[in-house]
């Protein structure tokens, strides 16, 4: 006797496996690339106007379930995001990014990045409904995404696109999905991972991505598969071809950084990237093809991080970073220390 498995679309429409074709990743991505940034995602499309809503395949248990799995792995998923925004910087968007002039220099990046860990915060902590902290977080992020649209429509005739939006999903969750012990992240089961993916469909989908362009599927096999894809097709070419632009916007991000986590070295954190995004651990590949060698000084810190990164796979280690970290977010919103160091009190302080 056969049985046929049934789901839900992202449009709650029950369907039928067996009368979907295999899915394949490569053609996923084919048409993200292709058919993405003929799409907007601001205020003249569909989707970014229909979708600030609960979403019709939203699962309360299963968003649940992914704030505790980051909760509990809270520095995993901070490096993941400074991987991800370091990788970003290679897409055309960045010129979107010159052009607001929010992050040219490092006062304004801290600000901005600041406000960024902040709203995601308010999203890994909160309750997902009209009139929650996660709500208010994510109208503000819209917004400011909508007035960049229209800034680079003015400037630049381009607009923020589905594309674009999708693959800076990536840039969030995507290595803690397919590169996890090279960031410390050891333990993930299927469901944990299947809870976290659920997490980023939905803020996804209510800051305007459409579901045919939504890189965190249903399946948890189908999203590692996309993101593999991503990082073959998009991040490692394009992390390979970076240049004046990048640097320049590189070093503004980590200038600003350094008000949130002092010490930290672009050269560093960019030879440490290039291993996760090649998942090894093998100091001598660490892209001398594509970077400059570091310096004795440079090499210790990278190692320092890396025995780091391996030390996480020890519970004990992992509680104590991890309240180290939860102890900075404090700090970030209350008491920023470093940046009253960095950038005086005056400019340290962020409204948001």
């Amino acid at each position: 006797m056969n049985e046929n498995k049934s789901s839900f679309n992202s449009d709650g429409v029950e369907r039928n496996d067996t009368n979907f074709p295999e899915f394949s990743a490569e053609k996923f991505v084919d048409e993200l690339l292709t058919e993405g940034e003929k799409f907007t995602c601001d205020e003249t499309s569909d989707s970014y106007n229909d979708h600030f809503e609960i979403p019709p395949f939203y699962d309360e248990s299963l968003y649940k379930k992914g704030q505790d799995f980051i909760h509990n792995n809270i520095t995993s998923f901070l490096v993941t995001s400074l991987f991800g925004l370091l990788a970003l910087g290679c897409r055309p968007t960045l010129k979107l990014l010159i052009l607001t002039q929010k992050s040219c220099t490092p006062l304004k990046a801290y600000k901005r990045y600041l406000a960024t860990n902040l709203y995601m915060q308010d999203w890994y902590n909160h309750d997902f409904k009209p009139g929650s902290k996660s709500w208010r977080a994510l109208g503000i992020v819209r917004k400011m995404h909508n007035s960049a649209s229209k800034l680079g429509h003015q400037k630049l005739d381009y607009r923020i696109n589905q594309m674009e939006m999708a693959i800076t999903q990536f840039g969030f969750i995507g290595f803690a999905v397919v590169r996890g012990k090279y960031i410390g992240l050891y333990e993930a089961s299927e469901e944990d991972l299947k809870g976290v993916i659920h997490l980023w469909r939905v803020i996804g989908y209510a800051l305007g991505i459409e579901d045919r362009f939504n890189i965190c599927r249903e399946s948890v096999k189908e999203t590692k598969e996309i993101f593999e894809e991503l990082l073959k097709r998009v991040f490692i070419p394009g992390m390979q071809q970076i240049g004046e632009d990048y640097y320049d916007s590189a070093e503004a991000l980590v200038g600003g950084l350094q008000g949130m986590t002092p010490g930290l070295r672009l050269d560093v954190l960019l030879h440490l990237l290039h291993m996760v995004m090649d998942g090894h651990n093998d100091i001598t590949k660490s892209a001398k093809d594509h970077l400059a060698p570091l310096d004795e000084s440079g090499l210790a810190k990278l190692k320092l991080l890396m025995n780091i990164q391996w030390a996480m796979q020890y519970r004990v280690f992992r509680f104590f970073i991890d309240k180290f970290y939860y102890s900075m977010i404090w700090c970030w919103r209350n008491f920023p220390i470093a940046a009253y160091w960095k950038f005086g009190i005056k400019d340290a302080k962020i409204k948001i």
